[in-house]
């Protein structure tokens, strides 16, 4: 086992360091490179070693936000009179707030909600959402939002026509559908960045609820192997994003996608095949939980037999393309198992009796209602959602004051979304401190967030239908290199960084993704070509848009305007850092004076002259952007 682990990690180090040579990369690149292997060597991820301190048996969890991309330093090439040394993980702990009211509300509780809540935003929603207060921002980012219009291709829907879609149009195989399934993935990404806020999705939760259901209910667009089906379940989680967990589970549970992705399409009376069935009790509803002792092997939540018992339920689905080129689930009752269905007493001993085509709808109701712990399927999903929107650690304290509240809120609504996370969002918890800025972002997160931070896909030429998916295609691409392919999690149970302990959302960092995110950083700040289109971030734009005249003139108070926006206000940077970016990122060694900048900001002013200030710009968001604080939310 350590021989095949070291052969895997060589392996990925010698494939890196051949794209770092490949592009170019000056030795002292590869320098700060071969630090980052040493670290990945000392802390493997295929051994699955946690970067994070934490003692089970202590009564309060640790966190230490810069202990984990500290150790990264040499890789984004921080020098090391401007690194910050973690503070002591006994001196941070988990928050003991709850989900009472939070009462303060400004900036900083504005950026953290549309951070989480959404993909990240410009400064000017960030300045809206802040002036809609709390209650009114929690409003607006719940309201149910209509259906967009559908995905298009440009090989064969007329563009003039926003609803003329392959999705209406006789399935295609090969190519075609290949093309069909990137246009979905860039449409989808089109709809995360949206941040107009005069429209209703400019600000609101539904692409990121979206994508959470996407990495709860897996299917994976390379076994589904369609794109009228990869669209057809995306349009159902996002029918149901905020709506019915009971009535997604039940829509889930028939969707053609499901049934072709885990089998259900085979699942008959006379051979049955537990693969949903398993799935829809251990992932998708209620959870294990641990291995009980007596009897030796069963689940606290479920044991075999519930499995296939389940299993007898959901026999007889088949799907199919209709006429119309619509996709639809059916019933055939010969392949149908016409007996009752026992369950164990995990269910209390429920039995389903024989109705055919309604008793998934019956099993569904049962595990969310019969279980021995009423609250079990509903706390299943809330510790989901929690580790989707604040933190991944979940200690006794908020087992018992947060997620357990939550689900009993979930089940007196019968189940319905939307309360929960305004009770969440609306929570002193949600914005305590210590659940800000100890967050790994995820590639979707990073990509996005730089996007609409800078403006990105609102600048230049990006006014086309067909230039705008080049630009949403190509930024799904690198969100895809730094492994969060959209429809394609990487298995059953999703993306480890979502999810997968010991390590969580660190899974989204190696020494692959580390290279991946800081050239996708340092491309943008002078362009990224997408198809011939060039994204960039506009450093002199977005200063204009953003700083006074009298903040711009004044280096260091322009580069405090600027990381108090770009960067966690948790983590402030010590006079060191902030003298790197000055002295070294902004001047670039130039001068020691930061009138330096002065002197070329206003010759800029003076004559329009862009050369020495565009200069300055691109170095500073080149370092700024490859900061590790700017990789946390």
């Amino acid at each position: 086992m350590f021989l095949l682990e070291n052969f895997l990690l060589y392996q990925r180090f010698y494939y890196a360091s051949f794209q770092l040579i490949k592009e170019f990369i000056p030795f002292s690149d590869l320098l700060g490179f071969l630090s980052l292997y040493k670290f990945i060597k000392k802390h493997s991820f295929e051994t699955q070693q946690p970067c994070y301190s934490y003692n089970h048996n202590k009564p309060k969890s640790t966190m230490n936000r810069r202990s984990f991309l500290s150790a990264f330093d040499s890789y984004f090439f921080v020098p090391s009179s401007a690194r910050v040394a973690a503070p002591p993980v006994s001196d941070i702990q988990r928050p003991t707030s709850t989900l009472a009211p939070q009462t303060v509300w400004g900036e900083e509780e504005a950026k953290h909600l549309v951070r989480r809540a959404t993909f990240g935003a410009s400064k000017k929603l960030v300045n809206y959402v802040q002036g809609l207060g709390l209650q009114g921002a929690v409003n607006k980012l719940l309201i149910s939002l209509s259906a967009p219009n559908p995905p298009q291709n440009a090989t064969e829907d007329n563009f003039s026509n926003p609803t003329d879609s392959w999705t209406i149009k006789a399935n295609a195989n090969g190519e075609s559908n290949g093309q069909r399934l990137n246009s979905l993935r860039a449409w989808w990404f089109g709809l995360m960045l949206e941040q107009d806020y005069s429209k209703p999705e400019g600000f609101n939760v539904r692409e990121k609820m979206t994508l959470f259901w996407h990495n709860h209910f897996v299917t994976e667009s390379q076994i589904v192997d369609e794109a009228h089906y990869c669209y057809q379940y995306n349009a159902l989680l996002r029918k149901n994003a905020i709506g019915s967990y009971r009535t997604l589970l039940e829509e889930i549970t028939v969707n053609p996608a499901m049934l072709r992705y885990l089998n259900g399409d085979s699942n008959t009376a006379f051979n049955p095949n537990e693969n949903y069935g398993r799935e829809l009790l251990e992932l998708f509803s209620i959870g294990k939980g641990p291995q009980t002792a007596d009897p030796i092997g069963d689940y606290t939540f479920y044991n075999e037999d519930d499995v296939k018992a389940a299993t007898r339920v959901l026999t007889g689905w088949r799907h199919q393309v209709q006429a119309d080129n619509t996709i639809s689930s059916y019933f055939t009752p010969q392949f149908h198992d016409q007996k009752a269905k026992q369950f164990s007493a995990r269910f209390k001993n429920y039995i389903i009796q024989p109705a055919g085509e309604t008793e998934y709808k019956t099993l569904v109701d049962m595990i969310l209602t019969q279980s021995e712990d009423p609250l079990a399927a509903a706390k299943f999903i809330c510790r989901r959602l929690y580790r989707y929107f604040v933190y991944y650690q979940i200690d006794q304290f908020t087992e018992d004051n947060i997620i357990a509240p939550l689900a009993q809120t979930l089940f007196n609504s019968n189940f319905e979304f939307k309360p929960v996370l305004q009770q969440l969002f609306l929570s002193q918890h949600f914005y305590d401190v210590l659940n800000r800025g100890c967050v790994i972002k995820n590639p979707i997160d990073y990509v996005a967030g730089v996007c609409k931070e800078f403006d990105v896909d609102t600048n230049g030429s990006v006014d086309t239908p067909q230039a705008k998916y080049n630009a949403w295609f190509k930024l799904y691409e690198e969100a895809m290199e730094m492994q969060l392919n959209l429809l394609d999690p990487p298995g059953v149970s999703g993306w480890a960084g979502y999810g997968q302990e010991p390590s969580y959302h660190e899974y989204w960092i190696n020494s692959d993704t580390m290279y991946q995110r800081k050239g996708f950083t340092d491309h943008i700040v002078t362009g990224v070509d997408a198809n011939g289109l060039m994204l960039s971030i506009h450093p002199l734009d977005f200063l204009k848009k953003n700083l006074s005249q009298a903040e711009i003139i004044d280096a260091r108070v322009m580069i405090d305007k600027i990381t108090g926006f770009l960067l966690p206000a948790v983590l402030p940077l010590t006079q060191a850092q902030k003298d790197i970016l000055l002295f070294d990122a902004l001047l670039m060694g130039l001068s020691t004076d930061p009138n330096y900048w002065t002197t070329n900001w206003s010759k800029y002013t003076a004559n329009g002259s862009t050369m020495e200030v565009t200069q300055m710009l691109n170095s500073f968001f080149t370092y700024l952007l490859a900061m590790p604080e700017y990789h946390l939310s």
